[in-house]
């Protein structure tokens, strides 16, 4: 059975964004990506016109699929009623798993390479990951779940660059234990110092 074309384009952006996160961006250029893929660089061009177009496709969908999770976890963890520790440690997840795909060398590699994307990525990183990150630290401290000593923008770095120094393979391959446990001593950790009383025991209830 013939592949519609976007099935090809989805298949495309799936082994470019495997093989980017792998080798890094610039060591992967468009025949490797046709090789792996049993194309021609003839149909991949047809598709991406360069390396460059594919890398934007990638990173803007990404973008998008974050942003729609985020969204709805802070409609969600705004609702008066909603369990706040549930609804933060979605996000978390959704934050890690593009820091576990996406790597600290990845982006040093697309920061050389690749500037616009890298800068789109920054950007995105400011007004929207940390932005709401520390908007639920202000409502978590107002239901009395996080210490109102701790500072808000302290409180999203110590998370952020744990994924990003701590969930690498260097670190992880020394590690004995899987990312998914790695990232919920780090969760653990984080928390275990800024809760209150009342958040740390609705913690050990989850």
């Amino acid at each position: 059975m013939e592949k519609s074309g976007f099935e090809i384009k989805n298949r495309i952006v799936e082994k470019a964004k495997e093989s980017f996160a792998k080798n890094g961006y610039s060591k992967v250029n468009t025949q490797f990506l046709a090789n792996e893929l049993g194309i021609s660089k003839r149909t991949l061009y047809e598709h991406f016109p360069s390396k460059e177009k594919l890398l934007e496709e990638i990173v803007d969908r990404d973008l998008r699929e974050i942003k729609k999770h985020v969204d709805q976890i802070i409609k969600d963890i705004k609702k008066s009623e909603s369990d706040f520790l549930f609804n933060m440690d979605k996000l978390w997840n959704v934050m890690s798993k593009t820091s576990c795909t996406f790597t600290k060398e990845f982006f040093e590699d697309l920061r050389r390479y690749a500037p616009k994307q890298w800068k789109k990525i920054e950007i995105f990183r400011a007004k929207q990951i940390r932005s709401n990150f520390t908007k639920l630290h202000s409502i978590g401290v107002k239901r009395g779940i996080i210490k109102p000593n701790i500072n808000k923008d302290i409180f999203y770095l110590i998370y952020y660059n744990s994924l990003h120094n701590i969930l690498v393979p260097e670190v992880l391959s020394d590690l004995p234990i899987s990312n998914q446990e790695a990232l919920q001593n780090i969760i653990d950790v984080l928390l275990t110092g800024s809760l209150t009383e009342k958040g740390r025991k609705k913690y050990l209830e989850i």
